[in-house]
């Protein structure tokens, strides 16, 4: 796995700051447990200064374009700070984010905030987006990016 390589040659060490987007996370969530059993069996010198839970919870982005309804959504929300998780959907080839998204709310599973967050807030963030000025009638509505803005996707 990729990101394994990544933490185990010190990547994340070095630069700290990286954020890394997992555009399909799939079942990786799920894994964490045993990831974490594995690096446990690698000597103390031969692993990276902060633990793979460190990292992954300060320096990976999940979306959530792999859930296909609450009970898939759960297990993600449950391995990862709900601000690293950001809406995403398969559209056009499939849409089920609306239903998704809707579903989360009523649940109540996760606070206004929280929702808020995943569903735009954290993006914004992570990518510095602004909304520009509307013009009337709001016609102007579009997100845009600003110079130096980085972000690596998965």
């Amino acid at each position: 796995m990729t990101i394994l390589r990544l933490y185990l040659n010190g990547v994340f060490d070095q630069y700290p700051q990286l954020r890394l987007v997992i555009a399909r996370p799939g079942t990786l969530p799920s894994l964490l447990p045993r990831i974490d059993m594995i690096l446990d069996n690698i000597p103390a010198v031969d692993k990276p200064q902060r633990t793979f839970l460190e990292v992954w919870q300060h320096n990976f982005y999940l979306t959530t374009a792999d859930t296909l309804d609450l009970s898939s959504l759960r297990p993600l929300l449950e391995q990862i700070p709900t601000d690293r998780v950001l809406y995403a959907s398969l559209y056009p080839l499939e849409e089920r984010g609306r239903s998704l998204m809707v579903a989360l709310k009523e649940s109540e599973f996760l606070t206004d905030e929280e929702w808020d967050n995943l569903a735009w807030k954290n993006a914004e963030q992570l990518f510095k987006l602004k909304m520009p000025e509307t013009g009337p009638y709001n016609v102007n509505m579009r997100t845009r990016a600003e110079p130096g803005q980085h972000a690596v996707i998965v």
